[in-house]
């Protein structure tokens, strides 16, 4: 269930990605992009979240937008304590 919603997720990762690429003139480095959050069971919102990428993945607004894609999905909710998920995307030259 979580990876099919990094899936819906990645669709507005990679509108972040294109917008970036777009100001670079076309094209981006390749690198990861990591993500750590945590998922409120009761709601399915995200408590926190923090996202870390090289320094040619870090430019043109890529790391605050990636965040707001997580931040502004809501999981499906469940009983118990709060999550915390890390995720990675792996980003090809």
């Amino acid at each position: 269930v979580l990876n099919a919603h990094m899936r819906e997720i990645e669709y507005d990762i990679n509108a972040c990605l294109g917008i970036a690429a777009c100001y670079a003139g076309g094209s981006l480095p390749g690198g990861r992009i990591d993500f750590a959050f945590r998922i409120g069971g009761k709601d399915g919102k995200i408590d926190s979240i923090t996202v870390n990428a090289p320094p040619g993945l870090s430019v043109f607004g890529i790391v605050p937008c990636s965040r707001k894609a997580v931040a502004n999905h809501t999981f499906p909710t469940y009983s118990g304590p709060p999550m915390t998920v890390k995720y990675s995307i792996d980003i090809g030259e």
